[in-house]
């Protein structure tokens, strides 16, 4: 499936803050190197787990047949990582993204996903945070057949972005905003981007 042009100016536009605070990280990292300074909870080697709710948005071809279609649902996220530097980490995170109601059928997508993970320092409690990586995506379409849209059950990795805001309430916990966008393969080859935007309680450990 082609992309719309406005999922296309969103991913463009996603790339564009991920590489932002990607590079900003590196460029903290290397003045910590320098200093010797740490935020607290991402200090060297530490880890984390967090779980969340979040909306997810299905960027989905509609088929014809004037059939109902949503692009909105509940998700669920479970993610746990770790910061091998103040400013550098990985992540492991499953999200669960919920089913909409499209072409005379639904759609619905869970995705376990890898990310390096970047975090820039705004003030001493808030962190700007992008991340970098894919996800091993699982689809499921049903559908009415004159809708044109393929049924069916489909399983690939695709690119995943992430950007968000970390608010530190203390050492052991924060509160994380963030907004991803994964490619996900649907039945029939059809490639499409699914957003999701997710509030977390992260525990630091």
């Amino acid at each position: 499936m082609k992309k719309t042009p406005s999922t296309h100016h969103r991913a463009k536009s996603l790339w564009l803050l991920a590489a932002t605070v990607l590079t900003a990280s590196l460029g903290a990292q290397a003045q910590s190197s320098t200093s010797g300074t740490t935020m607290m909870g991402f200090t060297p080697g530490s880890g984390y787990a967090e779980l969340g709710l979040g909306l997810s948005n299905y960027a989905q071809d509609k088929g014809v047949g004037g059939f109902a279609s949503e692009d909105n649902a509940t998700s669920y996220v479970v993610r746990g990582g770790g910061f091998f530097s103040p400013n550098l980490g990985v992540e492991v995170g499953y999200t669960d993204y919920g089913w909409v109601s499209n072409a005379g059928g639904t759609t619905r997508a869970k995705g376990l996903n890898f990310s390096l993970v970047g975090k820039y320092p705004a003030s001493p409690s808030v962190n700007l945070i992008g991340k970098v990586g894919s996800t091993y995506s699982y689809t499921k379409v049903s559908s009415d057949a004159s809708s044109g849209i393929v049924a069916g059950t489909n399983k690939d990795f695709g690119l995943a972005l992430g950007v968000g805001v970390q608010y530190m309430i203390n050492p052991q916990w924060s509160a994380v905003v963030q907004y991803e966008a994964q490619n996900m393969t649907f039945a029939g080859d059809r490639t499409d981007t699914v957003g999701n935007a997710s509030l977390t309680a992260r525990f630091h450990y």
